[in-house]
C-alpha cells in the first residue's frame, strides 16, 4: 500500500518545500513563509485502522502541519492505540483529544476546529488514508492556482477493510461535464514535478447547486480554508443532524461561498468495509460508490442547517459575504422565503423592479 501511494504522484523532494509550493515567488521566501495546515482526525471504533491512517499523516511531503487526533468517545481500544502510536511517533505536531461524549462526525469537527491554528484544514476520517504528497499537491493548487478557492477536492482511490483497491478513481466525471461553466486547466510546477490538472467549479453555475449530483469525494479528500470553515462550521450543539456524513453540509457550503477545484490527480485511499455507517461494503460503478441513502442526512437537513448557521451569524455574514451573495446563496441552498431568516427584502425588491 505504501509503495502504491507513493507512486501515485512524485514531487522532487530535493527541491525546497517553499519553491515547491511557490514556484514562480521572486527571490528567496523560505518554509516561514508558507502556511500551516491542519489535519483534523476524527475516530470513533477504528482501533483496527487509525494506525495507517496516522502514519499516512506523519508521511507527508507538505512538512508544515499539526494533526490534532479527535477519539470521539471510543468504547474499544481506539484511545489506547492513539496514545501509543503518537508516544512512539515522539512528535510535537501531533495532539490527542478525547471526548466525554460521543458527538458524531460533524460535533466531533467542529470541537476540534477550536484547537486548529492552521490557515488550511483536513478532516481526515481515521479508517481513510493520505497519499504523501496530498497536502503539498492541495496548498500549491490553492496558493499558485489562478484561480484560488475556499475548497480544494482530490481523487481517490477505494480500498477495502484488507487494503486491496477496488477501484482507481471516485471521480464522477459525467457530472462535471455538466458544469458548461468549468474550467480544466493545467497548473504548472516546479522542476522535476508534474503540472497538476485541475477543474475550476464556480459556485454561480446553477449545475453544482442540483442536489443528487456529488462533485465533491469522500470528507477525506477536502482541504478547506480555515476563513471559510469559521463562517460555515456549526457550534457542536447544532450538528446532531450529520453525525455521519458531514461533507454533505461543508463541501457544499464552502463551495457556495468560495467555488470548489477539483484536482483529478487521486491522493489518498477511501476505505469501505463493515464497520462504515453509511457506504458500507459494497462496490459498485463509479458513480454509484455512495452508499444506503436511507442514513444519509437528508437535502432538508443541509438546507436547515445552512440558514440556521447563518441566521445565528448574519452580522459577520452581511460584513464578509455581502447581501447580494448571500440572497444568492439562500435561494440555491433551496430557500423558501422564510423572512425571518434575514432582512433582505429590500434587495428582493429592487431586483424585481429592474
Amino acid at each position: 500500500m505504501d509503495a502504491m501511494l507513493n507512486q501515485i504522484i512524485s514531487v522532487d523532494q530535493e527541491e525546497p518545500l517553499w519553491r515547491r509550493i511557490l514556484p514562480d515567488a521572486p527571490g528567496v521566501i523560505g518554509f516561514d513563509s508558507l502556511p500551516l495546515a491542519s489535519v483534523v482526525v476524527t475516530a470513533y471504533n477504528y482501533e483496527r485502522y487509525i494506525e495507517p491512517c496516522l502514519r499516512s499523516v506523519v508521511a507527508q511531503t507538505y512538512s508544515k502541519f499539526e494533526c490534532i487526533v479527535v477519539d470521539d468517545a471510543s468504547s474499544d481500544g481506539t484511545s489506547e492505540r492513539i496514545k501509543h502510536l503518537l508516544k512512539a511517533f515522539d512528535d510535537e505536531r501531533f495532539r490527542h483529544i478525547r471526548n466525554p461524549i460521543n458527538l458524531g462526525q460533524l460535533g466531533a469537527q467542529s470541537t476540534a476546529l477550536q484547537y486548529c491554528r492552521g490557515a488550511f484544514v483536513v478532516f481526515l476520517d481515521a479508517d481513510d488514508i493520505l497519499a504523501p504528497a496530498f497536502l503539498e499537491r492541495h496548498i500549491f493548487a490553492q496558493v499558485s492556482g489562478r484561480y484560488p478557492t475556499g475548497l480544494s477536492v482530490s481523487d481517490q482511490l477505494t480500498i477495502d477493510q484488507d487494503g486491496a483497491v477496488h477501484s482507481s478513481t471516485r471521480l464522477n466525471r459525467d457530472a462535471l461535464a455538466e458544469v458548461k461553466t468549468a474550467k480544466t486547466l493545467a497548473i504548472p510546477a516546479g522542476r522535476g514535478t508534474s503540472p497538476l490538472n485541475v477543474v475550476f467549479l464556480p459556485w454561480r453555475d446553477a449545475a453544482t447547486h442540483i442536489s443528487y449530483h456529488w462533485y465533491w469525494q469522500t470528507q477525506s479528500a477536502l482541504v478547506f480554508r480555515r476563513s471559510v470553515l469559521d463562517l460555515i462550521m456549526p457550534p457542536p450543539e447544532d450538528c446532531a443532524s450529520f453525525r455521519i456524513c458531514a461533507d454533505a453540509y461543508l463541501a457544499r457550503f464552502a463551495h457556495l461561498l468560495s467555488n470548489s477545484l477539483i484536482l483529478l490527480e487521486p491522493l489518498g485511499c477511501y476505505r469501505q468495509h463493515l464497520a462504515n455507517n453509511f457506504s458500507g461494503p459494497a462496490f459498485m460503478t463509479i458513480d454509484q460508490q455512495a452508499g444506503d441513502m436511507r442514513t444519509h442526512p437528508g437535502y432538508s437537513a443541509f438546507v436547515d442547517l445552512v440558514r440556521l448557521t447563518i441566521r445565528k451569524r448574519q452580522k459577520i455574514f452581511d460584513a464578509r459575504v455581502g447581501d447580494y451573495q448571500i440572497a444568492q446563496i439562500i435561494a440555491a441552498a433551496g430557500d423558501q422565503g422564510d423572512e425571518a431568516l434575514s432582512p433582505r427584502k429590500s434587495w428582493r425588491l429592487s431586483l424585481s423592479r429592474q
